[in-house]
C-alpha cells in the first residue's frame, strides 16, 4: 500500500525522471511508494516550471520527526488503552515536549481514533472452545425449535447509574470486538434492585424482584413460583426449553436436581456467553428507557421496571430470538470469540 511521506528534493527529481520514461502514474507511485496524487503534484510543478523543492511555509514548524511519529503509533498499537497523557510523559521523559493535542493528531494521521471500548466477559481459551462446539451443535436448528426455548436470567438495576467509562484507540469499526480494544467485565450480585425474567418468541414471561442476596434455594424458589406459570403464559405449557447461564446459583446441584425432578429440559449452555443470550438486550432496551429517570426509592425502581417489561413490543422479542442463529454463525466466524451482539 502506497502511504504518505515526506520526499526530499532528490527523490522528486528520480519521480520526474521515472515519469518521462515510463508515463504511467500508477507505475511511478509503486516505484517510489507514495499516491498518485503525489507524483501528480510532482509532475504538475515541473510542467508549469515551479521548483521542486518545499517554499518556505509560514505557521509553527512541526515538534515531531517521522521517527517520533512512528513510534507514538507503535506505542498506542501495542497498548490501545495507553493515554495521552502517558504518552506525553514518555516523551518528556527523553527530551521531547509536546502537548497531547500533538500526539492526538499524529494518531489521526495513523487512522487511530478514541473510542469507548466495549465491554464483554473475559474470555479464556477453554471458554472459547466451549462456545464454538455449542455453535456448531446448534447452529443449524430450525426456527421452530429456538421458538420453543425460554430465555432468562438475572439483571440489576441502579438508582442512580455510575458506569465508568474506558476509552482505547483503535481504527474506525475495525477490530472493536478484539480482546486488546475491550474492557473486561465479571458478573457479580449486589446493586439497589436485582430481577429475574424470562421470554421466548411467544411471549414475556414472569419478572420476580430478589430483595436479598440470592442464593441456589432462593432460585429454585423463583423457578417454582415463575417457570410453569411463564410457560402457561406464552402458551408453550410445559413443552418448552429452558435456557440459563453458569451462574454458581445455576449449576448448583440443589438446582440440578429441581430441574431433573420437575422433568424440564435444559439448554446446554457456554460459559461466558451473554452474547448469545438475547434476554440481555430486552434488560438493555429497560436501561435505555430508564436512562434519565432518577427513582428515590427501590419499589418506584421496581414498579418502573416492570412497567417498561410490560410496554415491550412483541416485535422486539421476535427479532431477538431470530438473531440467535446469526449470533452462533458469529461465534464460528470467530473461533469462538466475543461478537458484535
Amino acid at each position: 500500500m502506497n502511504i504518505r511521506r515526506h520526499l526530499q528534493i532528490d527523490e522528486r527529481r528520480l519521480v520526474v525522471e521515472h515519469y518521462e520514461q515510463v508515463k504511467s502514474l500508477r507505475k511511478v507511485a509503486n516505484m517510489h511508494g507514495i499516491s498518485q496524487e503525489g507524483v501528480r503534484k510532482i509532475i504538475g510543478k515541473y510542467n508549469v516550471g515551479k521548483p521542486l523543492q518545499d517554499m518556505p511555509r509560514t505557521g509553527r514548524p512541526r515538534k515531531t520527526t517521522e521517527r517520533v511519529d512512528r513510534t507514538i503509533v507503535r506505542k498506542f498499537k501495542e497498548n490501545p488503552k495507553l493515554t495521552t497523557r502517558n504518552m506525553q510523559e514518555n516523551l518528556c521523559n527523553i527530551g521531547i515536549n509536546v502537548c497531547k493535542n500533538t500526539i492526538s493528531n499524529r494518531l489521526h494521521d495513523a487512522n487511530l481514533f478514541s473510542r469507548v471500548a466495549r465491554k464483554k466477559p473475559l474470555l479464556q481459551d477453554r471458554h472459547k472452545k466451549a462456545r464454538l462446539e455449542f455453535a456448531l451443535k446448534y447452529v443449524n436448528k430450525s426456527a421452530e425449535f429456538w421458538r420453543k426455548v425460554i430465555w432468562s436470567d438475572e439483571s440489576k438495576f441502579e438508582l442512580f447509574g455510575n458506569h465508568r467509562r474506558v476509552n482505547v484507540w483503535r481504527q474506525k469499526d475495525k477490530n472493536k470486538y478484539s480482546d486488546k480494544y475491550l474492557t473486561s467485565t465479571v458478573k457479580h450480585g449486589g446493586g439497589n434492585v436485582m430481577v429475574w425474567g424470562c421470554f421466548s418468541w411467544q411471549g414475556l414471561g414472569n419478572l420476580d424482584f430478589v430483595d436479598a442476596r440470592m442464593t441456589a434455594v432462593d432460585y429454585c424458589d423463583i423457578l417454582g413460583r415463575n417457570l410453569v406459570a411463564s410457560g402457561e403464559k406464552m402458551g408453550l405449557q410445559h413443552d418448552f426449553i429452558f435456557q440459563h447461564d453458569n451462574d454458581p446459583k445455576h449449576t448448583a446441584h440443589i438446582t440440578k436436581k429441581f430441574l431433573l425432578e420437575n422433568g424440564f429440559q435444559v439448554l446446554d449452555w457456554p460459559a461466558m456467553s451473554p452474547d448469545l443470550n438475547p434476554i440481555e438486550h430486552l434488560w438493555d432496551e429497560i436501561d435505555r428507557k430508564m436512562e434519565k429517570s432518577k427513582n428515590k426509592s427501590r419499589e418506584l425502581l421496581k414498579v418502573q421496571i416492570r412497567s417498561v417489561w410490560e410496554s415491550i413490543d412483541d416485535t422486539v422479542y421476535h427479532k431477538l430470538v431470530e438473531s440467535v442463529p446469526k449470533r452462533l454463525t458469529e461465534v464460528i466466524k470467530n473461533n469462538g470469540g466475543h461478537t458484535k451482539y
